[in-house]
């Protein structure tokens, strides 16, 4: 009938607006356990996962470093590991937003500038950061060695980085040599942030894999 109104159909079928209402009842019940039980533990989730993988040393002196194949460059191109062997590698991991990187960086920039003429190679890898943000850190710090990007933490997890800034010292056969991190200044989104590394430290590492002969590990790792 053309002219039935919904309290009609209701009594007509006196069962409608109680299955409704309870479909409500249940829909709203759910959408309680996806607000208060099920999104905060997925984050919680998250949050324990960046944790682990930020606290849990993976790097073993002697042992590869992890491989990796072409990965963009900040400004254009790409690099792999493939083209790293054979050089005594420096590979620091920062972020624009980590001020214990502003701090590094001049000093990363100064050595490499000091060393490249003996081979040593710096590579800067921006963890979990914007482009714009990695370009304006590196414009205001005059960094001319190469800037991988790692928006989303790959690398990191690959390297077992604890927190930013994070130095790995390589040699030439591509094995952990030593690690270079400053003591735990605070977090930001489960990273921890560590104190720059001192130039001293950073010399005397270097130094040390220049001179390295590969025929037993570095006892500066665990």
């Amino acid at each position: 009938m053309t002219g039935e109104t919904m309290g009609d159909r209701e009594r007509a079928e006196p069962g409608a607006g109680a299955v409704r209402a309870t479909m409500s009842t249940r829909t709203r019940r759910r959408l309680r356990i996806l607000a208060f039980g099920v999104i905060p533990g997925l984050f919680c989730l998250v949050l324990v996962v960046g944790l682990i993988r930020t606290n849990k040393p993976t790097a073993v002196a002697g042992k590869p470093a992890p491989t990796f194949g072409q990965l963009p460059l900040l400004g254009g191109g790409t690099l792999s590991s493939a083209s790293l062997q054979g050089k005594p590698l420096v590979i620091n991991f920062f972020a624009s937003w980590c001020a214990p990187c502003q701090q590094e960086a001049p000093t990363l920039e100064s050595l490499y500038q000091q060393y490249r003429a003996q081979g040593v190679q710096v590579i800067g890898v921006d963890y979990e950061d914007l482009d714009t943000d990695a370009e304006a850190f590196v414009k205001q710090n005059g960094t001319s060695y190469p800037i991988l990007r790692d928006p989303d933490g790959t690398l990191a997890t690959q390297f077992g980085v604890r927190g930013v800034p994070e130095t790995y010292f390589i040699d030439r056969q591509y094995r952990f040599f030593s690690i270079g991190e400053g003591s735990q200044e605070g977090s930001q989104g489960g990273t921890r942030i560590l104190g720059a590394v001192s130039k001293p430290e950073m010399i005397s590492q270097i130094n040390g894999l220049l001179s390295f002969n590969g025929s037993s590990p570095s006892p500066s790792l665990p």
